[in-house]
């Protein structure tokens, strides 16, 4: 139990260190928000065809993030999105109706990290094995256009195709979060201890690793108080995200001042 848990949550923290960080210099925070719900209608289509929910919400996923781009040029990107959030939302309502596995539902909207298996501890290092490849072939077209995407199209990258993939790879992270901290709060997650890193101003390298050590204090701290109080692990560990993302600012408008 303690191995599945230990590497669930790494692989959690990890990726969304790595993730997050992007995610907001792009400014797709809404974006995430969406894909959050999106994964959750995957996981109900998954529950009503009795097929493991996290492999329903990464396939749906996948096939679902390059349309949000697609229909945001019929209309705004935020409508997109929308439209999107709504539609997965009500296929996952009617996955769990059909399935009648409201426990399994409850457990995929608000996280639900004892119950991990060793299937989808598989699956979640397959998925961040392929995240972190994607990273490391894309790594300076992601980074560059974060900041200015028009000198990377100045140099003949093709950017589109990247942010259609990049939209994927959110997609991914977001469901293997899931199974920690539910659908409701997942995009939580990938923004606020990237936030903390990057309020600090450090270069991407320490900004990257303050991310990561973040994630992995808010993990750590979340999981065992909610082992000793015995509340929701999921909405424990954004308790101290936010928690540690305000000691910062305090640190470092009064702190590092004084």
């Amino acid at each position: 139990m303690i191995e599945k848990i230990a590497l669930g949550a790494g692989l959690t923290g990890l990726l969304f260190a790595l993730v997050g960080i992007f995610v907001i210099l792009r400014r797709m925070s809404f974006i995430g928000a969406g894909l959050s719900h999106a994964a959750f209608g995957g996981a109900g289509i998954g529950l009503a065809l009795n097929i493991n929910p996290l492999l329903s919400a990464a396939l749906y996923t996948s096939l679902i993030s390059p349309f949000i781009q697609s229909i945001g040029k019929w209309i705004s990107k935020d409508a997109a999105i929308g439209i999107i959030f709504a539609f997965s939302m009500a296929l996952g309502i009617i996955g769990i109706f059909y399935s009648n596995t409201y426990s399994d539902a409850m457990a995929l909207l608000f996280g639900s990290i004892l119950g991990i298996s060793w299937e989808e501890v598989l699956l979640m290092l397959i998925i961040s094995a392929f995240i972190l490849a994607w990273f490391y072939k894309n790594w300076k077209v992601v980074y560059y256009s974060s900041f200015d995407e028009e000198f990377c199209k100045a140099r003949g990258e093709d950017t589109e195709k990247v942010e259609k993939e990049f939209l994927i790879i959110v997609a991914l992270a977001i469901v293997i979060g899931m199974k920690m901290v539910g659908a409701l709060l997942v995009s939580a997650f990938m923004i606020i201890p990237p936030s903390t890193a990057l309020m600090l101003k450090l270069n991407i390298r320490k900004t990257l690793i303050a991310s990561i050590l973040f994630s992995f204090i808010a993990i750590s701290l979340g999981i065992v108080s909610s082992f000793a109080f015995d509340i929701p692990t999921g909405a424990t560990i954004i308790l101290w995200s936010t928690l540690l993302l305000v000691m910062g600012k305090l640190i470092k408008n009064y702190g590092l001042n004084s």
